[in-house]
């Protein structure tokens, strides 16, 4: 009876950490839309990271630590005057020791950019660590599968001609 209970006890930590890991990803995209629809704080999309975790994705850059982080923040907010990111068909594995986790996400967000209506869709592949009882972070891989003009659509063109973006470099000078 001690095992099963034991086993029970192991069995619903992992759900309220992956419960948790789904709410620190949900956080983290209703701050990216404050910090642009309403000027919320910068701040509160860091707090989804750790200090040192690291964001990338070949339309966009590299960003590590919390500095590159913030200037990248700063240039998305002056681009972007509208956003509403969806993350959904999550899948979240937590690591037997209960320590760190990975998430694959698919993201869905109308943009505005540029003055322009745009699609963007998308893969997030995350890491995750869980410090002092909290769940954060520590890199993003962020993959666009088609960020598009919402007159033009993306059958027709997947990764619109206007979409460009000042990239980034890593420390060995290559860009994801």
């Amino acid at each position: 009876m001690i095992h099963k209970l034991e086993d029970s006890e192991r069995r619903i930590a992992q759900l309220e950490d992956i419960e948790a890991v789904r709410q620190l990803k949900c956080e983290y995209a209703r701050s990216l839309d404050a910090m642009i629809n309403v000027s919320g704080p910068a701040q509160a999309v860091l707090n989804t990271f750790n200090e040192d975790a690291t964001w990338e994705s070949l339309h966009f850059g590299v960003y590590r630590g919390y500095a590159q982080l913030s200037e990248f923040l700063a240039s998305y907010k002056t681009k972007i005057s509208f956003s509403l990111n969806f993350m959904m068909n999550q899948i979240i594995e937590i690591s037997s020791d209960g320590s760190s986790a990975t998430g694959r996400w698919t993201t869905w967000a109308p943009l505005t950019v540029g003055g322009k209506p745009m699609l963007m869709a998308g893969l997030y592949k995350d890491a995750y660590v869980k410090r002092n009882a909290q769940w954060l972070t520590s890199r993003a891989e962020f993959t666009v599968k088609f960020i598009s003009d919402y007159r033009i659509g993306w059958a027709e063109e997947r990764i619109s001609k206007s979409w460009t973006w000042p990239q980034q470099s890593c420390e060995d000078g290559n860009v994801a």
